[in-house]
């Protein structure tokens, strides 16, 4: 486990289930970048696993960890789905295997991190994202990064700006799609509320309020985390915890997810060297194409980031697996069809 799941979750976890527990300078109320929100969530489902099924501690940390991974695997069972029913049946084959073999998959379906979350709700709305244009798409998709954002990592909003475009500019009338845009952030906006609650002091509040309880002033944490990472300056941001060369998320890329991860990197192009190469509907390729930049999105920003840190991929480890089973299949279709002229020519 990493050292910020351990003292930056699984500690004020404990907090919360029995009195005791280590604070980190994060949940300090002069820096407040660690949400209490997001801890009673998991603090409410440890403690009905306490009450029904835990016997020790011990059991307790991995029944938590089975709800997790069971969380998990929900989110990449609906997006199995949506290629399948969406994109191809065999691209979904190659999806479903990569997610049940890969090294990165298994560390952060299971970690106690806002990261984790974030790549839940991604996985959601990448499920969604492959539907055909319609309200229910744009609500859920909305809804999902927003959830993303706020409960979780607030940087994840950025997987939403792609779907953002291709909702705004390339599907249905111009004013129905800004009007759905509008109706989705709005619903989130109230749903957001709804959903996040605190079980402690009433059975539904907002998450500001709960933070208000904890940290004992009104902050708004996705905010302080934007702030102290983006705007405190190089004496006060994350870089004083150590920077890591250019190339660090490729090699990591390639210990987690090994050969897909380099078949991710080249989807996009290959998908545009295909529509070329075949008659496939070209309109129906840039669809594909856009729903598939959120990985090269997420990696170009954190690329860029001096402090670069594993965790900070797990949003996008699902979308690796897309990328990388869409280029394996075009991949697969080349040779078949070079093999079919090799052959043809005897």
């Amino acid at each position: 486990m990493y050292c910020d799941e351990v003292f930056n979750y699984w500690e004020p976890t404990h907090y919360l289930q029995t009195g005791k527990g280590l604070q980190t300078w994060e949940y300090s109320p002069v820096y407040a970048i660690r949400s209490w929100a997001y801890i009673s969530l998991h603090a409410v489902v440890m403690g009905a696993l306490d009450l029904l099924l835990a016997k020790d501690k011990l059991q307790l940390f991995y029944l938590m960890r089975g709800v997790l991974g069971a969380a998990s695997a929900y989110c990449e069972a609906k997006l199995y789905r949506a290629v399948v029913e969406h994109v191809n049946p065999r691209v979904g084959r190659f999806l479903l295997v990569i997610l049940l073999v890969s090294t990165g998959m298994f560390v952060a379906s299971t970690a106690y991190l806002p990261s984790t979350f974030a790549m839940y709700t991604t996985t959601l709305a990448t499920a969604f994202a492959l539907q055909p244009p319609g309200r229910l798409r744009t609500y859920a998709v909305v809804l999902l990064v927003a959830l993303g954002a706020v409960v979780g990592w607030p940087f994840s909003a950025a997987v939403g700006l792609p779907f953002a475009i291709e909702n705004l500019f390339l599907s249905g009338m111009p004013l129905t799609r800004l009007r759905r845009m509008v109706e989705a952030a709005l619903l989130s906006i109230v749903a957001i509320m709804v959903l996040v609650f605190f079980a402690f002091t009433s059975p539904v509040a907002p998450l500001v309020l709960i933070d208000r309880i904890f940290y004992e002033k009104w902050t708004f944490v996705p905010w302080n985390i934007v702030l102290y990472n983006v705007f405190s300056g190089k004496e006060k941001g994350p870089d004083i915890y150590g920077t890591e060369p250019w190339w660090f998320y490729l090699l990591n890329g390639l210990l987690n997810f090994n050969i897909v991860f380099a078949a991710a990197l080249v989807a996009l192009p290959a998908l545009l060297v295909d529509v070329c190469l075949t008659r496939n509907s070209f309109r129906k390729t840039m669809l594909l194409a856009i729903k598939i930049l959120p990985m090269y999105l997420w990696l170009g920003i954190f690329t860029l980031q001096p402090h670069k840190e594993e965790r900070f991929l797990f949003v996008v480890y699902p979308l690796i697996c897309l990328n990388g089973a869409i280029a394996l299949f075009v991949g697969k279709n080349w040779l078949e069809g070079l093999l079919g002229r090799v052959n043809s020519l005897k």
